[in-house]
């Protein structure tokens, strides 16, 4: 404030002053003065990086010897108080790029990197690293007052990088979700494999018994040995279902959060088969 009252000043001094001046210097002090207010409100508006700009337009020997005074002042305000970032970025492979395109709101910033520190206003900013044969990559920054060297970092990846790493992303962020209908499954099989060997067993016990006893006359009642048979039968049939159905709950628990892919590959003598799985 104290500044811009000083400015003002200068330019009504500039004007008492033009009368003691040649006609040919009135224009070169009013473009002084001018000059020195423009760069003021520049600054004020937090545009440093233009303002800097504007400084050496009233800091030249044709301006009276006091807006040169306050012109210095308010450069060596703007000085201090400008921001400078330095740009980093890495190729997909890790090493340092530096053909990278920076581009700050919307406006060329970059052309490519050379590791020098760049003055940029303080505030919020959006910058926009390009880079051939890389995913562009968008990053915002606060950058503030009388901050210097602050180090952007961008890390380049290649599209399919970027789209695993979306998917990646995308996984993380769904609520893990229980594979209830593998968990379904291989309880039955459990079940039907407790069956099997339970029937398994007592058929057995019941088998011997019989060869132990009616077995060696030859006297054995046809029902009994059916029954035998029977239980026999069953208990493998069971113990057969139990295997496939913990089969099929693997291949459900697999699936459940990833994905499996199965087919057939003609091969030089014929075919095989092929399963694939990612998560």
């Amino acid at each position: 404030m104290i500044r811009r009252m000083r400015v003002a000043a200068s330019l009504i001094v500039a004007g008492t002053w033009l009368g003691a001046r040649p006609a040919e210097a009135d224009s070169d002090a009013v473009a002084c003065a001018r000059a020195a207010e423009s760069a003021q409100s520049l600054r004020s508006a937090g545009k440093l990086v233009e303002a800097l700009d504007r400084v050496p337009a009233c800091l030249h020997l044709r301006c009276p010897d006091f807006v040169r005074r306050d012109c210095e002042a308010l450069r060596a305000d703007v000085q201090a108080s400008l921001p400078t970032i330095v740009v980093r970025a890495r190729a997909p492979g890790g090493d340092d790029a530096t053909d990278v395109r920076v581009v700050v709101d919307g406006a060329p910033f970059l052309d490519r990197l050379d590791g020098r520190a760049k003055p940029i206003d303080p505030g919020p900013h959006t910058l926009r690293f390009e880079m051939p044969g890389a995913e562009p990559i968008e990053t915002s920054v606060v950058v503030r007052e009388g901050e210097k060297m602050r180090i952007v970092d961008a890390a380049f990846t290649t599209p399919s990088q970027a789209a695993r790493s979306q998917r990646q992303d995308e996984t993380a962020g769904e609520p893990s979700r229980f594979p209830w209908p593998a968990a379904i499954v291989a309880g039955a099989g459990v079940v039907a494999i407790g069956a099997f060997a339970y029937l398994g067993l007592t058929g057995l016990s019941d088998l011997h018994g019989l060869q132990g006893g009616c077995g060696k006359t030859g006297t054995c009642d046809p029902s009994e040995v059916d029954a035998v048979r029977t239980k026999i039968w069953v208990a493998d049939g069971l113990g057969v279902a139990g295997v496939v159905a913990l089969g099929v709950a693997g291949w459900l628990w697999v699936t459940a959060n990833g994905t499996a892919r199965a087919g057939v590959a003609p091969t030089a003598s014929g075919a095989r088969a092929v399963v694939a799985l990612s998560f």
